[in-house]
């Protein structure tokens, strides 16, 4: 370590020489955490725990815990909202795994018929601009397209 210690409160390896002027300065004007373990300046503590440790719930599950693992339950919560892959809608994430159940199922149904027509001969191209959409006219309200009561497809077929 090269003639170095380690302080007993900020663990850093300090020189030898220096050793005793840091180790006064730091156990004075440092405090280490005792719940997340990081070293502090002592009149930043307050706001420390504050930011760090304060109890926050929530908004999903209820569940309580402190600001700084906000975060990561964000990431692992259960019950919070995630967009579907298929229909981009959001859902509740106890009910995600059967909404993207269902909706993967719609969409290789989909795919299926798009692959169908294909091979018939058939073109389905998207819209490219403003004149397209304004050359649109009839539409046919289809089947449920979500688990949802209230989302259908809404199909546009061009004027003659």
């Amino acid at each position: 370590n090269q003639g170095g210690r380690a302080c007993f409160n900020c663990g850093n390896n300090v020189p030898q020489a220096n050793y005793e002027i840091h180790e006064a300065y730091c156990s004075r004007n440092r405090v280490r955490c005792f719940r997340c373990n990081e070293l502090v300046d002592k009149p930043n503590k307050e706001s420390h725990d504050l930011v760090k440790h304060s109890m926050v719930t929530c908004k999903d599950c209820n569940a309580q815990f402190e600001q700084s693992c906000q975060q990561a339950h964000a990431l692992s919560c259960v019950l919070r909202p995630r967009a579907c892959l298929f229909c981009k809608l959001l859902v509740k994430g106890a009910e995600f795994g059967k909404h993207l159940d269902y909706c993967s199922q719609k969409h290789q149904k989909n795919e299926a018929k798009l692959n169908s027509l294909e091979k018939q001969g058939s073109q389905v191209q998207p819209l490219k601009n403003a004149e397209q959409i304004m050359n649109l006219s009839l539409i046919h309200i289809s089947e449920p397209t979500r688990l949802l009561s209230i989302s259908y497809a809404v199909f546009c077929l061009n004027k003659k």
